[in-house]
């Protein structure tokens, strides 16, 4: 099916195979209840819910019970404080659908989501689909923000080693993953650094090496934007930058993993240089950005004082050892000979 297909939707032959849907929730017992429910009330009813307490100290787990007892679809995990890594870990091992949608505790989806990204998974064979969200705030009022702004269809796996960056993914809550690829990097390193603190990075980076990326043009979702994780959006931007560094090193362990050749080489990248350039001018990464900048500018301006400082005859030598035009002194250009062009590859 076309892409353009994928993005008006189809609907799925019931009952279709099972999504397992897996929240981790820390702490966000005021925005839980909203996250089940557009869970429970999506048009695609073959699904199952399972919501890991990472160690809320607040009524997160009551929330999560209460709609455990009413509908059978929704499964309560608790364990002790470890990172939403871990919680994906329980999640993933208690799960069993064919297809698993991640979620945010503070988000909340599109009633057509699921039904949008099975129909997706069956016509398009990707291992991952994905979508953007609409950004609102604490109390669910919309911003006008779309977030991310864009995503990318097709083999983003050749897009890391062309563009040397890994910024094409959806965060949690858009993502959607065929079990048989997860298996291959589950359970997570809940101990890492990048695993803890941006569980699903660990999860989207690696499935381009399994195959193409679906993404859907309009939002699916809701991403809630608050106290609680604004500072990824507000004055510690500038952490971004060592943030980009850790994925794409990541992204370069899985490749060397699965055994891709190629490397992503971020600090080449636009992105990189773009973000480090915010930063104080005192910062390593900013002086880093600045020295590869200087030294590609450097080469440009030499290569054009070299081109104008070449005499004319020597200029008009090479170009007839290359076998290109020749302006003469006195005359129009010269074409290369026939001679000569015949023996050009």
């Amino acid at each position: 099916m076309a892409a353009d297909e994928l993005q008006r939707g189809t609907e799925p032959e019931a009952p279709g195979p099972l999504v397992s849907v897996i929240v981790s929730n820390y702490n966000y017992a005021r925005f839980l209840g909203e996250c089940v429910e557009s869970v429970l009330t999506q048009t695609y009813r073959h699904l199952e819910l399972i919501v890991v307490d990472d160690g809320s100290t607040d009524e997160s787990l009551e929330v999560a019970r209460r709609y455990a007892g009413r509908d059978p679809r929704v499964r309560v995990i608790a364990q002790e404080n470890a990172g939403q890594a871990a919680g994906f870990n329980a999640g993933f091992k208690a799960s069993s659908g064919e297809i698993v949608c991640f979620m945010d505790s503070d988000d909340y989806w599109m009633p057509q989501k699921v039904e949008r990204v099975v129909g997706a998974f069956e016509q398009g064979g990707y291992s991952l689909v994905q979508h953007s969200s609409c950004v609102v705030d604490e109390q669910g009022e919309p911003t006008g923000e779309v977030f991310p702004p864009a995503g990318v269809t097709g083999d983003v796996l050749r897009l890391y080693l062309a563009e040397n960056h890994v910024s094409f993914f959806s965060p949690t809550s858009g993502l959607a993953c065929r079990r048989r690829d997860l298996e291959r990097i589950f359970p997570l390193d809940a101990q890492s650094y990048l695993s803890y603190y941006w569980a699903d990075v660990a999860v989207s980076r690696p499935m381009p090496i399994f195959g193409q990326v679906f993404s859907f043009e309009e939002p699916l979702g809701y991403y809630r934007r608050h106290g609680g994780n604004r500072s990824l959006h507000g004055p510690s931007r500038r952490n971004e930058v060592r943030a980009q560094v850790l994925h794409a090193r990541y992204t370069n362990e899985m490749l060397e993993r699965f055994g891709v050749e190629g490397r992503i080489r971020f600090r080449r990248s636009k992105p990189y240089r773009w973000l480090a350039s915010t930063l104080p001018l005192y910062h390593p990464d900013r002086l880093w950005a600045a020295l590869l900048t200087g030294m590609h500018r450097l080469r440009r301006a030499a290569l054009r004082v070299a081109a104008f400082l070449t005499p004319r005859p020597i200029k008009r030598w090479a170009r007839r050892r290359l076998g290109w035009p020749v302006r003469e002194p006195d005359g129009p250009p010269t074409a290369p000979s026939e001679d000569r062009r015949e023996a050009r590859p």
